[in-house]
Formats: structure tokens, sequence, C-alpha cells
């Protein structure tokens, strides 16, 4: 695992997970000695327990555990790690205030999983405008064999990305767009009385739900699952373009990318009660424009 720039190999001293995948990774635990730990060995548990149970990589541990057992309770040690963050919680604590501190966690956990998926849109919503670059720009169209790889690759890649933001079927850890909408509903720390969260919500289910886009979605799916996932059986030189015959069309991408980009930046603004960070997209049209330029 690359954690701050370093490789380390991890090996924790006790884990209570679904053994065989990621789906369900719980504790992870770092064990030592008070007669026999170190400054510099606690900082190196400290450290893969934070990795262990960062949202950032594929373990997402949701608690991590560094104990330091010694001759009696009281001078044991023991610090908790939920999402890359020690969470300060003594033995003396009542559980009222335990849960108290891990109802909090639970907010920025939540918070740090709409911006996970915030940012694969983003990267989407990139793409899309490089892809409708170059479908509305003829200047591409003068280095071909350029244009056509570069053409399916850009697009192969925005419907791989949605089709696992739109995946109904998605299981364990994966982040979705149904997971997000229901995990709101299911919060009820943000949304007992929010009548606006309640309202826009269900608005956004029902749109969802609509001919309109369950037609983008089925055909999204259709493409994932008969043509991005088969391509050697199907397609010569694994090559295909955006043609007429394709099952989903432009204005569907278009359709998804927006719905759920625009989505997510207002449940993030009605939960947390501030603006998602997004990236400045004009940033891309400066640099095309320059490159042009150079070309030229």
């Amino acid at each position: 695992m690359i954690y701050e720039g370093k490789e380390y190999k991890i090996f924790p001293d006790l884990i209570v997970h679904h053994r065989g995948d990621n789906s369900r990774n719980v504790i992870a635990i770092e064990l030592k000695k008070k007669s026999n730990s170190s400054k510099a060995g606690k900082e190196n548990d400290y450290r893969k327990l934070r990795a262990l149970t960062s949202l950032d990589y594929i373990y997402k541990y949701e608690l991590g555990l560094a104990i330091v057992l010694a001759n009696s309770r009281k001078n044991v040690e023991i610090k908790y790690f939920i999402n890359d963050r020690e969470i300060n919680i003594k033995l003396s604590d009542k559980k009222k205030n335990t849960a108290k501190k891990f109802e909090i966690s639970s907010e920025e956990r939540f918070k740090k999983t709409i911006e996970l998926l915030f940012k694969d849109l983003m990267y989407a919503k990139e793409q899309f405008y490089i892809f409708k670059d170059i479908c509305m720009n003829s200047y591409y169209q003068k280095y071909d064999m350029y244009y056509t790889c570069i053409f399916d690759a850009i697009y192969n890649s925005i419907l791989v990305k949605l089709a696992k933001i739109y995946d109904e079927d998605a299981s364990g850890q994966s982040i979705t767009i149904y997971k997000i909408l229901n995990s709101v509903n299911s919060q009820k720390a943000y949304n007992k009385k929010d009548v606006a969260m309640i309202k826009y919500i269900d608005g956004k289910l029902k749109i969802l739900n609509s001919d309109r886009y369950k037609s983008a979605r089925e055909n999204l799916k259709y493409m994932r699952d008969k043509s991005l996932a088969h391509y050697d059986k199907k397609y010569v030189c694994g090559l295909k373009s955006m043609k007429s015959e394709d099952k989903i069309k432009y204005n569907e991408t278009a359709d998804l990318i927006d719905f759920s980009y625009e989505t997510i930046k207002e449940i993030y603004r009605l939960c947390f009660n501030e603006d998602i960070t997004e990236r400045d997209i004009s940033i891309l049209k400066k640099q095309n424009e320059t490159l042009k330029e150079r070309i030229q």
C-alpha cells in the first residue's frame, strides 16, 4: 500500500473481517506489550491503522485499535482510529459519550463517501467535455488514427465510470448514486425534521426512476454487459466508436452525468450546510486552446 507517499507492507496483529474480499472489513488491531514498546514502534502502528481505516484505500476498516498491554487495566493504552483519524476515547468514558463520538465520526465517514463519489463524477464530467470537444471539432479529425483511439478510450472510460455510479446491484463498499440517496433517507441525524431534504431526495428518486432515466440506465447497463465487458468476443482490435447503432446515445450520457453531478452537489449542501469543492473546468478549455495554438 502507498500511504503518504511511502510504500508499506501491512500485516495487522488481529483483524475482524469477511474473508476473501474487502466488502466487510470491521476491525484491525495492533498489539504491543508495554515492556516491549518504543515510540517509533507505536508511531508505525498508528500509521498502519490510519491507512487501514482510510476511505481513500481499498481496505476501509471501520475501526482501528492500537493496544499497549500492561499488568493492570488502568495502565493499558488504547488508541482508536476511524477514517484515517485518531478518535479520543478513554476507558472511563460513559457509554453514551462514546456512542456520541462514534456518531460524529459516522457523519464524517458519510461526508467522505460523498466526496469520493463526487471526485469520480468530476472526472467523468471533465472527460465528457473533452469527448464533446473532439466530436464537434474537425481539427482533431485531421489525425485520423489518433482521433479514433482517443475518441474510443475517453468514451469507454466515461461509460465504465457511469456504469459503476448507477449500478443498482452493487454490493460491499461500492459507492453509487442509489446508496447515497438511500443513505440520506436512513440518516435520521440529517433529515429527521428536514422537510426540504426529504422532498429533494423523493423528487430525485422519482426522476431517476422515470421513463427517461430508466431507459438511459438500461442502455448504459447494456453497453457495459454486452460491449465493454466483452471486447475480444465482438469487436476487432477492441475498438468501437459512438455510432448510431450504439444502445446509449450522446444525450443520454450527458443526462446521466448532469443528474448525478448536480444531485450530489445539492445533497452535500443540504447535509453539511456548505458547498462541495469542485475543479474549475474552464482550466481545461484554456489548456485545450493553448495546445491547439502550439500545434497549428
